[in-house]
């Protein structure tokens, strides 16, 4: 950004009063950014444009403010790349060791950012600086390239590799290795989008159950497939991303702005199923398998409930109300008993969730010697 501002000539012919209104706007929009984005926010994406289009209008008025002439402001300006760059292994440190909520890690890892910051901005580059200045642009040009070089052969080489094998302790490789514990076949087999079900089946070919339900049956469809005593015994796998198999539910309006498109075929699915069933032989049991709480309360990624309904049936809820509570799960008993009076039916209690990667969680306890266990309460 700072680049694009040098190039733009009309820098040169703000006015006084011009700058003040440029500047003013580019620290409003850095105080919107910070009042209205949190964690939780997908980033960089577009929520990069409301910060850097603030740092372009700061930089545009050019101004010898007191926001911006002061000596903090100053030298943290004069440093800003080097504690930039110095900032992002310090917060996966904080990840790492889980300590992204302690106040005084976050506080230590501050004072660490200047420190080394102030240090690479002396020793890196000022001196890197004063050496380029000296030599000719292809003596310049060829050590930038030889430094790049040398920094990007071993970064492709462990990305090529996934990282080095047996860096860490077994216990640590084998908790960070459940991660990978997942459907083997869930591109092929469990649909995001559009209605083109490849009914995928897992064990025998003979199907002998129909797993049934969103992304939570997708996963344990395998585990369901391993319980089998018969060789011949197949799960059929019907599962659809974010689509919990309830008769009669809609997806929330607000639901296809959030997914971005609209042939997120939730209905539509629940209707198909609902044509297969009835078409199979009624010796051939469904298990439910739902995220229930998903749809009717819906999460952050931090696993703190949101209260907002995804779905409907009667009418749109602002809120996960009584009302709409006792809706769903009116809806929920009533097609199950449906379901059932033609062939068995079992449905599956929604499974717990920790709101957090446990795999990586973990592993990384494990990595850094913490031996305390993770853990859920039963009220949240």
């Amino acid at each position: 950004s700072g680049g694009v501002i040098f190039l733009i000539p009309v820098k040169a012919t703000l006015s006084t009063r011009h700058r003040r209104w440029v500047e003013s706007a580019g620290f409003s929009l850095i105080v919107l950014a910070i009042a209205t984005f949190d964690k939780d926010d997908a980033w960089p994406g577009w929520r990069a444009v409301l910060p850097v289009a603030a740092a372009m209008l700061v930089l545009l008025a050019n101004r010898s403010s007191p926001w911006t002439a002061n000596r903090v402001a100053q030298w943290l300006g004069n440093r800003s790349y080097s504690l930039y760059l110095w900032h992002w292994p310090l917060v996966v440190s904080l990840l790492y060791m889980d300590l992204r909520d302690n106040p005084l890690a976050i506080g230590a890892a501050l004072l660490l950012t200047a420190l080394l910051g102030h240090l690479s901005f002396l020793w890196v580059e000022i001196k890197s600086r004063s050496w380029l200045d000296r030599q000719r642009l292809a003596y310049a040009g060829g050590g930038l390239a030889l430094a790049a070089v040398v920094v990007a052969l071993p970064a492709v080489a462990v990305w090529t590799h996934q990282g080095v094998m047996g860096r860490f302790a077994p216990a640590v490789e084998v908790a960070a290795a459940a991660g990978t514990d997942v459907n083997p076949r869930r591109k092929a087999c469990h649909v995001s989008l559009g209605l083109t079900m490849p009914s995928c089946v897992f064990g025998g070919l003979d199907w002998k159950v129909i797993a049934l339900g969103d992304s939570h049956a997708s996963e344990l469809i395998t585990g369901l497939a391993g319980a089998q005593t018969k060789g011949d015994a197949g799960v059929v796998q019907w599962t659809y991303s974010g689509c919990a198999f309830v008769p009669g539910m809609k997806m929330a309006p607000a639901m296809f702005n959030v997914l971005g498109r609209n042939d997120h075929k939730c209905s539509e699915f629940i209707a198909w199923a609902q044509a297969q069933l009835q078409a199979l032989p009624a010796t051939i049991p469904v298990v439910i398998i739902n995220r229930y709480p998903q749809a009717a309360l819906a999460k952050k990624g931090d696993g703190n409930l949101v209260n907002v309904p995804q779905v409907y049936f009667s009418k749109v809820y602002e809120n996960a109300s009584s009302e709409f509570l006792a809706e769903f799960a009116s809806h929920i008993t009533s097609s199950a008993c449906e379901l059932a009076k033609q062939r068995t039916v079992y449905l599956v209690r929604p499974i717990p969730e920790m709101g957090f990667n446990v795999p990586k969680t973990l592993s990384r306890r494990i990595a850094f010697g913490a031996t305390d266990d993770i853990f859920v309460t039963i009220e949240s």
